[in-house]
């Protein structure tokens, strides 16, 4: 047999694209249905066959997505993989995201008030390359949503004119995706440390629902069930720039229908005591949507300047769910107990 000529080759390299290759053909008319079968489905398709899957961080504990190493030096900070699993990982429109080691983002200083948004991106552009079309970016202002582009905010992070970059406001987002879960009885749920962090399980014998919540915020995996139907306090866990002063309750947020109440005893992380400070008060974090006020409403709370020194502290928590806080002097750790509030 005569070896094959160029174009013999040529025309068996087309075959054989043509079989591992599909061309879409957008569908046309008033209306249409898909998949087809054997047709191929393209990006936009595929964003909304997933679309009841929701967006979000798909949270194991270790915290993955946070945000650590706030350098002043450098003006840097990093994303971070679960300090349990050593990976963080998300969904966006379909498509999923992994991280498999810190990132780090150079945050520069600003002329006028920024915010800067760390950012889950869904780029259509990026869907042919081999890291795919979901990368963690950072944007000064508010994310482009031009050329199809969708993401998921982790975390705000507000800058002053020659503000340091540990002083800056930092709130986190980070949204979750949460399964839910049904079973016979109470016996039959999984174990909490196997399931995502707030899944949900609701048991048909008693009709009894449960969150899958730990002890100590998010920082490690889930460790038990929290009823829903008969809440208990739910911890926020430490933050960037607040911690658990390390006596009293943490902080945490109480949920039974409209009402809502918060407690716990925070401390700084840098360790520079709270201090009476100008009209923007110090930002303890933002409350989530469902947990936010009818109406702004202000508190008087207590807070200590190391083992003595009892002083008193003003809060206000906003429409916006901002919680922000005056002390009337130097304090090393405030207080939360007895804020109760009721919501939209």
């Amino acid at each position: 047999m005569a070896d094959p000529t160029l174009e013999d080759l040529q025309t068996q390299i087309t075959a054989l694209r043509d079989l591992i290759t599909t061309e879409y053909q957008p569908p046309s008319g008033i209306e249409f249905s898909y998949p087809v079968v054997n047709q191929p489905m393209n990006d936009e398709m595929w964003q909304y066959v997933t679309l009841g899957l929701g967006d979000g961080v798909f949270d194991e504990g270790g915290q993955p997505y946070w945000v650590e190493g706030r350098e002043n030096a450098g003006n840097t900070l990093r994303i971070t993989v679960s300090t349990t699993t050593g990976t963080a990982q998300a969904i966006l429109r379909g498509f999923y995201h992994r991280l498999t080691e810190d990132k780090t983002f150079v945050v520069p200083g600003v002329m006028t008030k920024t915010v800067f948004h760390f950012c889950l991106t869904y780029n259509p552009v990026g869907s042919g390359g081999t890291a795919g079309p979901i990368s963690l970016q950072m944007y000064a202002g508010t994310p482009p949503t031009t050329q199809g582009r969708f993401h998921i905010i982790l975390w705000k992070l507000t800058r002053e004119p020659n503000q340091l970059l540990t002083k800056a406001d930092l709130v986190r987002v980070r949204p979750k995706i949460t399964p839910m879960i049904t079973v016979n009885g109470e016996a039959d749920r999984p174990e909490p440390s196997t399931v995502l962090w707030g899944s949900r399980v609701l048991c048909t014998d008693n009709n009894a629902e449960y969150r899958a919540t730990g002890s100590s915020g998010d920082t490690g995996g889930p460790t038990t069930w929290t009823p829903v139907t008969d809440p208990d306090w739910v911890e926020y866990g430490d933050t960037p720039t607040y911690k658990w002063v390390g006596h009293g309750y943490r902080r945490a947020i109480w949920r039974r229908g409209k009402t809502r109440k918060l407690r716990g005893r925070i401390t700084p992380v840098d360790g520079i005591e709270f201090s009476p400070t100008s009209d923007a008060g110090y930002l303890l974090f933002s409350l989530n949507e469902g947990d936010r006020p009818v109406q702004e409403c202000r508190f008087m709370t207590a807070g200590v300047r190391g083992s003595t020194g009892r002083n008193s502290c003003s809060v206000t928590i906003y429409k916006n769910g901002e919680v922000r806080a005056w002390p009337d002097r130097s304090m090393s750790w405030m207080g939360l107990d007895g804020i109760e509030f009721d919501v939209e």
